[in-house]
């Protein structure tokens, strides 16, 4: 139920930062929608209105902008990396990456780590990253 008076977007961003909080959770529509104090159809129908797409589409996108994040910040592996965001199949992780990216996570760590350059803070000059693999 949206509060009268709460615009919707107030109720999506109470299930995004729910989601945000916790991305590795195996959320069920039945929770996003127990959050949102709204019938998992009610949910489905304020997400597409505010997203355009399912709240499970969402989170998907969610979990995939983590990934990347991980896998340009991190060396952890692509199996603790899946995990960390709410998948347990390392494959599944892979597919969805690669569905939304165009990349595999493997080629998309290979070309952020690529394309980062280091910079001297006081000269501006390119400098060795000391962490680099």
């Amino acid at each position: 139920m949206v509060i009268p008076g709460q615009h919707p977007c107030d109720t999506v961003i109470v299930v995004e930062a729910a989601v945000r909080a916790d991305i590795s959770h195996r959320w069920t529509l039945s929770e996003l929608a127990a959050i949102a104090h709204l019938s998992p159809s009610g949910l489905g129908q304020l997400f597409s209105k505010v997203h355009g797409v399912s709240p499970f589409t969402w989170l998907t996108h969610q979990r995939v902008r983590e990934m990347a994040r991980l896998l340009r910040e991190t060396h952890q592996p692509m199996s603790d990396i899946a995990r960390a965001v709410g998948w347990t199949n390392q494959a599944h992780a892979a597919q969805q990456f690669r569905k939304l990216t165009g990349r595999s996570p493997t080629e998309y760590r290979s070309e952020a780590r690529e394309s980062a350059v280091v910079v001297c803070l006081w000269c501006g000059q390119p400098v060795e990253d000391s962490h680099a693999p």
